[in-house]
């Protein structure tokens, strides 16, 4: 079941509070219904690879640990609203990654740069004019950053960097 396969306004509270956090769990929790606590499913291995949609925001999450890059599937990376202070252990294949409202002031320097991220949400963090270098070198494929209400003092600074990501089509500064 995908989620054009429901409507959010017939699901139980159960199943809603599930779709909140991942588009895929309502999926889950039927396979599991169906299966029972099955060891092929209920277990890190299958978990990791089955989830495309995750959300956290709300979660006093202080840090993105490396069991993120574990999730080799995962697509989109919502962890608004908590109290990160770095960007890193970013999963491979991510597109979408948002941590507005953290506090963050640091972008990990990845050894590669990662080239399936298409959207960046920052804003309402910590973010300075050094770190914007580390994001275009970091994540040359964004088509959209949002860097808004941060800390960017050098506006014609900041542009350099904003040049260097030339697939950029969207930028909220």
């Amino acid at each position: 079941m995908t989620r054009a396969d429901y409507d959010d306004d017939k699901l139980s509270p159960s199943d809603a509070a599930l779709v909140k956090w991942s588009d895929e769990a309502l999926e889950l929790n039927q396979i599991i219904k169906k299966l029972g606590m099955n060891t092929e499913v209920c277990n890190e291995e299958f978990l990791v690879q089955f989830f495309k949609t995750y959300r956290a925001p709300n979660c006093f999450i202080s840090r993105m640990d490396q069991s993120l890059c574990k999730f080799d599937n995962l697509l989109i990376l919502n962890l608004s609203n908590n109290a990160i202070c770095r960007v890193e252990n970013v999963p491979p294949q991510l597109r979408e990654l948002s941590l507005t409202n953290n506090m963050i002031d640091e972008v990990e320097g990845l050894r590669a740069p990662h080239q399936s991220l298409i959207h960046l949400g920052l804003s309402y963090n910590r973010i300075r004019n050094v770190t914007l270098a580390v994001i275009a070198k970091n994540f040359p494929s964004l088509f959209c950053l949002d860097v808004s209400f941060n800390e960017l003092s050098d506006f014609k600074s900041s542009l350099n960097w904003f040049e260097e990501l030339t697939k950029l089509k969207m930028l909220y500064v």
